[in-house]
C-alpha cells in the first residue's frame, strides 16, 4: 500500500545551472520513502538553463513564479505543495542521503516547529571546514539560548509545518532575512523551544566553496540583518558570544590554527559591517518597514 505523501520539499532556482544537477540528484537519493515526499522546483525567471535541467527529472515538479524573488518563489511553493510538512532547500546545496529522516526526527519532538539544519561548506579545504565548524557551534549556542533575539533561520536548510507558515502569513516577498522573521516570529508566539537545531540534518552549500565567497555573503548578511530588525527584535551575537562560540571549537586545534581561524572570522567583520553599511544608506528608498506583505503563502492577497 502506497504511503501518504508527508513532506513537500521546495526548492527556489534562479540561474543556478551549474549546481542543480547535483541539488536534485541529493534530493532524489533520500533514505525516505519516495511516495511520500514531493518535490517542488520553483524557476524565478531564470535565463541560464535551469527549467530545462529541472525538466530531465520527472519526479520533480517544475512550477513558475514571475515575481522575482526567492521568498515569492517559496511562497508559491508553498501554495502548490501537497504536504502538512514543507521542507526547504536551496538549488545551490546538496542534502546529505538522511536529511529528510534527520529533520523530521527532529520535528517529532513535542512543541517542536521549525528544524534549522547545519549547513556546510567544502570539507577538503581546511578554511572552509573550520567555518562549517564554527557555524555548526554558533547555531547550536544561539538555538539553544533562552534569549529568543539570537535565534534565526536559514531557508537552505529547514524544515517545518504548513500550519506554522499559516499563522505567520508566509514569507514576507519584500526583502532578504524573511527566513528570520519566521524563526523570529516563531520563538516569540511559542516558546524558544519551538525552534530547535539539528547539526544532523546537513546539506552542503556548494556556492560557498572559499574564502571570497563566504565573505560574500557575510556582506548580504550584514545588509539583510539591518532590514529585518525593522520588523523583528533580533540581534546578531555580540562579540562576547562569538568568543564563547570560537572557544567551543578552537581547543581541537594547534596553536598556528587557533590563530589562523580566529584571524578569519574577525576578517569577516568588515564585509558584514559594509553590508549593515550599504543597508542604512539605502533605508530612505522606500524599504518597506512593517511586516505587512502582498501575498500569504496561502495564494490570496492580504488585506
Amino acid at each position: 500500500m502506497e504511503s501518504p505523501l508527508k513532506v513537500s520539499v521546495i526548492v527556489p532556482v534562479y540561474n543556478t545551472a551549474r549546481y542543480l544537477a547535483a541539488c536534485i540528484e541529493g534530493l532524489l537519493d533520500q533514505d525516505f520513502d519516495p511516495s511520500a515526499y514531493e518535490i517542488l522546483a520553483v524557476d524565478n525567471n531564470s535565463t541560464d538553463e535551469s527549467a530545462s535541467i529541472i525538466e530531465r527529472y520527472p519526479r520533480v515538479r517544475l512550477l513558475h513564479e514571475p515575481k522575482q524573488g526567492s521568498y515569492a518563489a517559496r511562497n508559491r511553493g508553498v501554495r502548490e505543495a501537497k504536504g502538512e510538512i514543507i521542507a526547504f532547500t536551496d538549488s545551490d546545496c546538496v542534502p546529505e542521503r538522511d536529511w529528510l529522516r534527520e529533520g523530521l526526527a527532529g520535528l517529532d519532538a513535542s512543541g517542536v516547529e521549525i528544524v534549522v539544519g547545519h549547513t556546510y561548506f567544502d570539507p577538503r579545504s581546511w578554511w572552509m571546514h573550520q567555518l562549517g565548524r564554527f557555524e555548526r557551534a554558533k547555531g547550536r549556542y544561539a538555538l539553544s539560548s533562552d534569549d529568543p533575539g539570537v535565534y534565526y533561520g536559514h531557508t537552505n536548510n529547514l524544515i517545518t509545518r504548513r500550519d506554522t507558515l499559516e499563522i505567520a502569513g508566509g514569507f514576507a516577498e519584500w526583502m532578504r532575512g524573511s527566513d528570520v522573521i519566521l524563526v523570529q516570529q516563531t520563538v516569540r508566539r511559542a516558546t524558544c523551544d519551538s525552534v530547535v537545531y539539528r547539526p544532523s540534518m546537513r546539506v552542503r552549500h556548494l556556492e560557498v566553496a572559499d574564502l571570497l565567497a563566504y565573505y560574500r555573503k557575510l556582506f548580504t548578511y550584514g545588509r539583510s540583518q539591518r532590514r529585518y530588525r525593522k520588523v523583528v527584535p533580533a540581534r546578531p551575537l555580540n562579540a562576547l558570544e562569538r568568543l564563547r562560540v570560537f572557544r567551543d571549537i578552537s581547543g581541537e586545534l594547534s596553536w598556528r590554527g587557533e590563530i589562523a581561524l580566529f584571524a578569519v572570522l574577525c576578517a569577516g567583520l568588515v564585509p558584514w559591517s559594509a553590508g549593515v553599511l550599504a543597508a542604512m544608506a539605502t533605508s530612505s528608498s522606500g524599504q518597506p518597514a512593517s511586516r505587512a506583505h502582498p501575498t500569504s503563502c496561502c495564494g490570496a492577497p492580504e488585506a
